[in-house]
Order: C-alpha cells, then sequence, then structure tokens
C-alpha cells in the first residue's frame, strides 16, 4: 500500500506544473491582445484545467491515506472528499477536514454561493482530469462544448493543498 508521504510526494510535480501554468497564461493574457491572446490562453488553461483536478484527486487521496480511509480505485473527486465524512473509516479528524474544506471553499467564494451550489460544483468537477485530457475527442465527437468550474477549482486546489501540507 503507498503512504500517505508517497501519494504526498507524487503530487508535488503536478502541483507544481499547475503554478507555473497559470503564471504563463497571467502573462500571456497581459502581454497578448486579441486572437493571439485567447489562443495562448486556451494553450495554457486546458492544460492547466488538467493538472488542477488531478492534483486535488492526488491531494484528496493523500488526506485519505493520512486519515487511514481506503479509496480503492477511486478517481471521482467528489466520491474521494464524501469518504472523509461517510467512510466505515471515517473519524472525527476526517469529518473535521471534510467540514473545513466546505467551509473554507464557500467562504472563498464570496457572497451567495452556498452549500448547495458548493455541492453542484464538486458534481461538476467530479471527473475534469478525465473529461478534459481528451477535450478535443468530446468536442469534437459530439459537438458538445466542455466546461469546468475553473473558480470553484481553483479555490479547491488552494483548500486541499493548504489542509495536505496542515498534516505534513
Amino acid at each position: 500500500m503507498t503512504s500517505w508521504q508517497d501519494i504526498q510526494q507524487g503530487a508535488k510535480p503536478f502541483i507544481d506544473a499547475t503554478r507555473y501554468l497559470e503564471l504563463a497564461a497571467s502573462a500571456g493574457m497581459q502581454q497578448l491582445q486579441g486572437k493571439s491572446g485567447k489562443q495562448f490562453w486556451m494553450h495554457t488553461m486546458i492544460p492547466t484545467i488538467v493538472m488542477k483536478a488531478f492534483s486535488c484527486e492526488l491531494m484528496l487521496k493523500a488526506i485519505l491515506r493520512h486519515e487511514s480511509i481506503d479509496f480503492g480505485k477511486i478517481h471521482f473527486l467528489n466520491t474521494l472528499y464524501d469518504l472523509l465524512s461517510s467512510s466505515p473509516q471515517a473519524t472525527p479528524q476526517s469529518k473535521a477536514i471534510y467540514e473545513s474544506i466546505k467551509v473554507d471553499v464557500i467562504s472563498e467564494m464570496g457572497d451567495g454561493y452556498d452549500e448547495a451550489r458548493y455541492n453542484h460544483d464538486f458534481d461538476d468537477a467530479a471527473n475534469l482530469f478525465v473529461d478534459w485530457r481528451y477535450f478535443f475527442e468530446e468536442s469534437t465527437s459530439s459537438g458538445k462544448q466542455l466546461t469546468a468550474p475553473i473558480t470553484f477549482l481553483d479555490r479547491l486546489f488552494q483548500e486541499l493543498e493548504k489542509q495536505k501540507n496542515a498534516l505534513s
């Protein structure tokens, strides 16, 4: 079984890559205008969404492993998150982490953002890693345009990193 430290270390390159991509996207948007700026944003945001979603998955798994909660072969963010409170191995500490993540993300999202919206966004973000890493297949085969709750994903990423680091 992989230890929580191993999962945490495995998450680090993806967390770092996410930060670099965000910096590149921000700098590019400030320097480029019009069509080239939008194109540059797309070329950095798609990998950022993929890396950020995968980083969230790994951080959740590190937290779960730290709390001795088995997650099996689950990859959905919302299902992993729910294990913190609903797993048979859930403890008062894991339930406190679950609540802290929810309260802090809702608070960071601002006025009018509530638990119902939080749950909705978590469901929308559940499979972003898979959906967005093959964005070109989905958008061309079905004609469906992919969406992502980017602000929620940003806040979740920050909160999971904070929670993971607090366990170190």
